[in-house]
């Protein structure tokens, strides 16, 4: 056979020298997924690889995870294979599929029977939910006592777990695709499925009746049952999605879209309206009163506000770069309600007024934030500086009043209040970290609960509503 003709076939099968397919087929996905998916492992595409280097990848195909399903392979297979392996798993994967009859094969539910009240005294609407991110689960946290009444294993998460409103069922989703249903009333996994294989968030109808999974890969819209969690319908993209939310007060879903200039509203019935816009949103911020959408754009230092009811952008002012809307604190006061913004790449924390749209004061921290919380009882903003210290900001005249380091040289992050705002919760994002906990009267540590690298605590109340 001539050469070139074997050459082509050898790249054409995926088996030509260098090239680690055949030696992934053989070792890795029978946990991984033949197509790199995920299936008992999580995907290893470079959408979940990109956080990881080389080197990092290599230690774990050596050495394996400790207190994981992954296995050492340094007996197996040598550093030349390992270095075919990671050649092959950074390669980008072919536009996937994934199914109905794909997503109702991962269906797995518990059969626990639905009951109708709590079989507990804890008060649910001062119930946390801690995302464990260095052990991929969450962990279901009294905020009465602060004990650890259970945890669930979920995967890396992006976003929050979403309450229904009756504070019956949380749902949380993996960034592998991953949606778990959860019982509130008994503390106890209902069911999960998987309805994708790279998600970026999903979002409750106001009825409960349907949870919207957004997904990277595939690039769709998931639309499940929230009784059972089979798909209802799956809406296809074709565009990056930022994320899906519930619009205030109405029977639709939002999609801000980051490679094209548009929204997209889904009725209940699925219908879909695309909204035409300047420019790209990366991040959105819904009002409280569900008409406007605030939106920003990587790289125009700007943002937009867009009115659902009039079709138009109707205010726009700078602001610094990359603010991350997601994660603003809201509050009312006498003169207005008000919203303050962390920048995830300048150290900045922006406050404007709602409504007029005015950009009330530009206070400057300690570091890029992530995020920025308060509570309606108390005086002041907490914002995180992706430093080892929290910063305490007065309403008002907006100064900071007070820093918090809750261990020195260790990340702090995530402040969430209790119910009351009487106790605020800081996470300390580290392998070794902990939840510290906070009377905000006089900024006085109460106590410290350990954790494996806590990201955020998701209090049902405060998430969802006005401050």
């Amino acid at each position: 056979m001539p050469f070139i003709s074997l050459l082509l076939i050898l790249l054409v099968t995926g088996t030509a020298y260098g090239d680690g397919r055949d030696l992934y087929l053989k070792h890795c996905s029978s946990c991984h997924h033949p197509e790199r998916y995920g299936l008992t492992g999580p995907p290893l595409i470079p959408e979940t690889l990109k956080r990881k280097d080389d080197g990092t990848i290599r230690d774990i195909i050596r050495d394996g995870l400790p207190a994981t399903n992954m296995p050492p392979f340094r007996e197996i297979i040598d550093d030349k294979a390992i270095e075919e392996i990671i050649s092959f798993i950074r390669s980008p994967l072919p536009r996937p599929e994934w199914r109905r009859e794909e997503i109702l094969e991962t269906k797995k539910m518990t059969g626990l029977k639905e009951v109708d009240r709590p079989l507990h005294r804890i008060d649910l609407t001062n119930l946390f939910m801690v995302v464990e991110g260095g052990k991929g689960r969450v962990a279901i946290m009294d905020g009465e006592s602060f004990r650890v009444l259970d945890r669930v294993e979920v995967g890396a998460i992006h976003g929050g777990p979403k309450f229904d409103h009756r504070l019956h069922y949380a749902y949380m989703v993996s960034r592998d695709g991953w949606v778990v249903k959860y019982d509130l009333y008994r503390f106890k996994e209902v069911g999960r499925i998987r309805a994708g294989i790279n998600t970026r968030n999903i979002a409750v109808s106001r009825d409960d009746r349907i949870i919207a999974v957004a997904n990277n890969l595939p690039e769709n819209l998931v639309f499940l049952d929230t009784r059972t969690l089979e798909p209802l319908k799956i809406i296809p993209v074709d565009a990056k999605v930022g994320a899906i939310y519930n619009l205030e007060g109405k029977d639709l879903f939002i999609v801000n879209i980051r490679d094209r200039s548009g929204l997209l509203l889904i009725d209940y019935n699925f219908s879909v309206r695309e909204l035409s816009l300047p420019a790209p949103f990366d991040d959105i911020f819904l009002e409280p009163e569900g008409r406007y959408v605030i939106g920003s754009s990587r790289g125009r230092g700007e943002m937009m506000v867009y009115d659902l009811e009039r079709g138009e952008v109707v205010s726009s002012f700078k602001v610094g770069e990359m603010p991350h809307l997601a994660s603003a604190a809201l509050w009312r006061d006498s003169d207005g309600v008000y919203a303050a913004i962390p920048h995830i790449r300048s150290a900045t924390l922006t406050v404007f007024r709602l409504y007029d749209w005015k950009v009330v004061k530009t206070v400057k921290t300690r570091g890029p934030g992530f995020f920025a919380r308060t509570h309606r009882d108390i005086p002041y903003i907490w914002v995180d500086t992706n430093t080892d210290t929290i910063q305490v900001i007065r309403k008002g005249d907006f100064k900071v009043v007070k820093e918090l380091t809750p261990e020195p040289g260790k990340r702090a992050m995530h402040i969430e209040f209790t119910k009351d705002g009487r106790y605020a919760l800081v996470s300390i994002w580290e392998r070794d970290g902990a939840v510290v906990i906070y009377d905000v009267r006089d900024f006085r540590e109460v106590r410290r609960i350990p954790f494996v690298k806590p990201v955020g605590k998701y209090n049902a109340t405060n998430k969802g509503r006005i401050m």
